[in-house]
């Protein structure tokens, strides 16, 4: 069946416009002014916006650190997400101690799966000197994991860069997304000190 979205403020990838949006099946099949189509539902989009689903790139659902668990799950995460107009969330998977990548993976869609109402995936996270190979990003890549999480801060988390270098370069060759969590622990000590002198 279609859609027809009548009169509404249109948010595109170039701008912004007054227009009527036409969605056939799962595509958006037009976009134009005074458009018609028979036997399409028409809603009346008049003083509203238009906007394609956002997506979150960083959440934290059913995650255990520092000795608590998060107050949303995938279940209470993804429902809130859903009335605040995201459609797709990205949420992180921890490799598991002595197992290959795509366990650790498996294990976070396990936990998700059934319970999130919306689209998901994840990053992929590494971290300190964990020993890694080529096939187990390439597995990684094969489940659809499209990027990976690294930390260049926390003691137990951070990812030697002589480590990193070669991460970069392998997941380039993968064709996976590297995401940094990129604080210097000096720096950022040596900084605040200095703040506190500055009173």
């Amino acid at each position: 069946m279609a859609l027809l979205v009548k009169n509404g403020t249109v948010v595109t990838e170039t701008g912004v416009v007054q227009a009527d949006l036409l969605v056939e099946g799962d595509q958006i099949a037009a976009l134009g002014r005074d458009l018609t189509a028979p036997g399409a539902e028409v809603v009346d989009a008049s003083g509203l916006v238009v906007l394609p689903g956002v997506i979150d790139a960083h959440t934290h659902y059913s995650l255990f650190t520092r000795g608590a668990l998060t107050i949303d799950d995938f279940a209470s995460g993804s429902r809130s997400a859903a009335c605040g107009g995201v459609t797709t969330f990205i949420d992180y998977a921890d490799p598991i101690e002595g197992r290959p990548l795509v366990e650790g993976l498996q294990a976070r869609q396990a936990e998700a799966s059934g319970k999130a109402c919306i689209d998901y995936h994840f990053h992929m996270c590494f971290y300190g000197e964990r020993p890694w190979t080529r096939e187990e990003l390439e597995d990684l890549r094969r489940e659809g994991i499209s990027s990976l999480k690294v930390f260049t801060t926390y003691e137990a988390s951070r990812i030697p860069y002589r480590h990193l270098e070669k991460l970069l370069a392998a997941a380039r060759e993968v064709g996976l997304l590297v995401t940094v969590h990129a604080e210097d622990d000096d720096l950022v000590r040596a900084t605040g000190e200095k703040l506190k002198e500055q009173g």
